[in-house]
């Protein structure tokens, strides 16, 4: 076997491998005088046909078949030789498979790319630290007060935080677009649940209420037939309600199962300590990932980007639908998420080739206990730990969650860690909301 290796562009590689004819040749002879001995055909006795007759009627059959076997274990042996390490699929393509000749064919394919850990020393990391107070947790009661509101039927105009129920029809210069129509649509004004000018301009309405207007969609809305285009609605007011929030006490809290207003406090506390125990993990996370990304250069293979992009757009389009959003109506391009896709894929490089070089693993007790604390939040958390040990793909996800934390946590052990407090609204980014 001949193999020789031209680099191309990148990480993109061409192999050319030449076999010589007695290889084919002689695998050809020795299956052909084996079917002699299987193959049935009229006018002989089975066992009986002679040679050829059979090499008349399967030998470029025969040959196909070696060639194909012959190509498959090549190129497996090709790449073992030169030590390569394929990062997608191979195109092939043959050259020479003739009776007689050498049987010689072409792999273009990318490799994984050769990476260097540079890693600074005391590379600078800042950890967030927040203190949760009494405030913290109104925050909290009061958004789940909102969620546990009584919706009543009002007969005045409606304002800001009022629930109204609609009928609407959207048009395109006079032309209905799919998706843009719906029927006793619930919408709490200023919710963000559609694009403001439209929530905006339901203010001031009453029940049983004709409306039409215009609303301009942004430049940067997720349909791409909407993007900057100006709507006509048709608009009909079922309905106005306003919310009645419920007293904050003993009885609020048995609505969550838990006997009393202190009890609940001490568990709302307990939750967003958890919470707060994430955030800051994952913020320290992101500083450690943008400082591997900006010390450690390396070419993404195109066939793994290209795999991420279609698995983000695949994603981002079922998101789509699942709110509603007619499929006509998505158009996902590339582009979008050319970045990201590239981003994420030199990442989980990195992090593989720490994993690889810092010989990291996970034991059976750890992730047994961190498939435990997963399972804990459900009602039935038994049958849970069940389901990820009876797959061994589900615990795959969990173990390389796992090898990531190990990886980034040894990458920290390099940082200079200084702490900055801040308060539990910023740090959650929901101090704000209502």
């Amino acid at each position: 076997m001949d193999v020789s290796i031209i680099h191309t562009e990148g990480l993109e590689r061409r192999m050319t491998v030449v076999l010589p004819s007695d290889d084919i040749e002689k695998q050809v002879a020795e299956r052909l005088k084996t079917l002699t001995k299987q193959v049935r055909i009229d006018g002989f006795r089975p066992g009986k046909v002679p040679l050829s007759v059979v090499k008349r009627k399967y030998s470029a059959e025969i040959r196909g078949e070696v060639s194909r076997d012959l190509l498959q274990k090549s190129f497996g042996d090709a790449v073992a030789q030169e030590k390569l390490r394929l990062a997608g699929q191979p195109s092939i393509e043959i050259k020479d498979s003739a009776s007689g000749g050498n049987f010689q064919y072409t792999a273009t394919f990318e490799v994984y790319p050769e990476i260097t850990l540079t890693i600074p020393n005391q590379f600078p990391i800042e950890k967030p630290v927040a203190n949760i107070d009494d405030a913290d947790i109104d925050i909290v009661l009061k958004k789940m007060q909102s969620q546990q509101a009584d919706w009543s039927p009002q007969d005045r105009a409606s304002e800001a935080g009022d629930r109204v129920n609609i009928d609407f029809v959207g048009r395109i210069d006079g032309d209905e677009f799919e998706g843009g129509q719906a029927k006793h649509f619930n919408i709490i004004i200023g919710s963000k649940t559609l694009v403001d000018e439209f929530e905006t301009k339901l203010i001031g309405r009453t029940k049983d209420e004709r409306c039409s207007f215009d609303v301009t969609f942004p430049e940067d809305y997720g349909i791409e037939k909407l993007k900057g285009n100006t709507c006509q609605f048709d608009v009909v007011v079922n309905v106005v309600e306003t919310s009645h929030l419920p007293e904050m006490n003993d009885d609020f809290a048995k609505r969550f199962g838990i006997d009393d207003i202190g009890s609940l406090r001490i568990q709302v506390k307990e939750n967003i300590g958890s919470e707060v125990e994430q955030a800051v993990k994952d913020k320290v996370k992101r500083q450690v990932v943008d400082m591997l990304l900006a010390s450690i250069q390396l070419d993404a293979p195109k066939a793994m980007v290209e795999n991420e992009i279609a698995a983000r757009m695949q994603k981002a389009k079922e998101e789509l639908l699942s709110s509603g959003i007619s499929a006509d109506l998505i158009k996902l391009e590339d582009a979008t998420f050319s970045d990201s896709a590239s981003r994420s894929v030199k990442l989980g490089l990195i992090i593989s080739d720490l994993i690889r070089v810092n010989k990291l693993v996970v034991t059976p007790e750890v992730l047994r206990e961190t498939v435990t604390k997963l399972a804990s939040s459900y009602e039935r958390p038994t049958e849970v730990i069940d389901w990820y040990f009876s797959d061994r793909s589900r615990l795959g996800e969990v173990e390389a969650l796992l090898l990531e934390d190990q990886a980034i946590e040894h990458v920290l052990e390099q940082a200079a860690i200084s702490e900055q407090e801040v308060a539990v609204n910023e740090l959650m980014n929901y101090g704000d909301e209502t």
